[in-house]
């Protein structure tokens, strides 16, 4: 099954490290590419035009699977499967053959500008948001490894510095904050004084304590990714924890949504 076949290529040939060298992981994800475009245009050529191609329901609990290491994520063996049929079909092809080009020429673009170059095929930015997570949920390629980058909302403050781009940027001198970049996996290295990390749910509540100078008065980096976190900011926070190990605590709402917001930081969401 198509599915079934991807996930065991993407498990052997797409490296899980996200600091692997950048052009393995490229080449890598052209090979798995090619292959479900392959794959999808077999489906799509067939005479029987009520054939459709099956991906894993992502909506189903029965095929998630979670664990403190990985926290959510979708299991090995998958039961519950959707059909992609007629004009869903041909979004996908147009789709895997834009990610091609882009990991050909190792360009990048964000969800928002895919669906501005698509806007013949793709009616709602929801289209291109679901076709892209579910091509990533069944090559088990992230996002940034299809060269699409998800547009970055969220902000840090306090003792940091950032290595990117043959740059070094002080974050500490930022009286509002660093806009998270929407390029977050170019960061080679982050360096701190901080003893821990605090995640603040709520943007007013960010900068009340950037105006009291919480971060002249502790050894703190503080991180919002204004209400329910962005792919960006959360792998902002996985950044910082690579390079730092720091604590990392989180200011939310003791309510539903709180602890919601709190689950998707420490697990993921799919």
């Amino acid at each position: 099954m198509l599915t079934r076949r991807l996930r065991e290529d993407a498990e052997n040939d797409v490296p899980r490290i996200r600091f692997i060298a950048t052009e393995q992981r490229r080449l890598s994800a052209i090979q798995i590419i090619k292959f479900l475009i392959k794959k999808a245009y077999d489906c799509v050529s067939r005479d029987d035009d009520s054939l459709g191609i099956e991906i894993m329901n992502r909506k189903e609990w029965v095929n998630v699977e979670f664990n403190e290491i990985r926290g959510i994520h979708v299991c090995q063996n998958p039961t519950k499967f959707v059909s992609i049929k007629l004009t869903k079909q041909a979004r996908l092809l147009a789709l895997l053959v834009r990610i091609l080009e882009l990991l050909k020429s190792n360009n990048f673009v964000t969800k928002r500008q895919l669906f501005y170059e698509m806007q013949d095929l793709f009616s709602t930015q929801s289209n291109v948001d679901e076709l892209v997570d579910d091509i990533g949920c069944v090559t088990g390629l992230k996002r940034y490894q299809l060269h699409i980058y998800p547009s970055s909302k969220g902000l840090v403050a306090g003792s940091l510095l950032i290595h990117m781009d043959n740059q070094i940027i002080d974050v500490s001198t930022l009286s509002h904050g660093f806009a998270i970049p929407t390029c977050v996996n170019n960061i080679e290295m982050c360096t701190s004084d901080a003893k821990f990390i605090l995640l603040v749910e709520k943007e007013s509540i960010f900068s009340r304590l950037l105006s009291a100078q919480i971060c002249r008065k502790l050894p703190i980096i503080l991180i919002t990714g204004k209400g329910f976190p962005d792919a960006n900011t959360r792998e902002m926070v996985n950044i910082l924890w690579h390079f730092l190990e720091l604590p990392i605590l989180a200011l939310v709402d003791a309510d539903p949504f709180g602890i919601e917001i709190l689950c998707i930081y420490k697990y993921g969401s799919l």
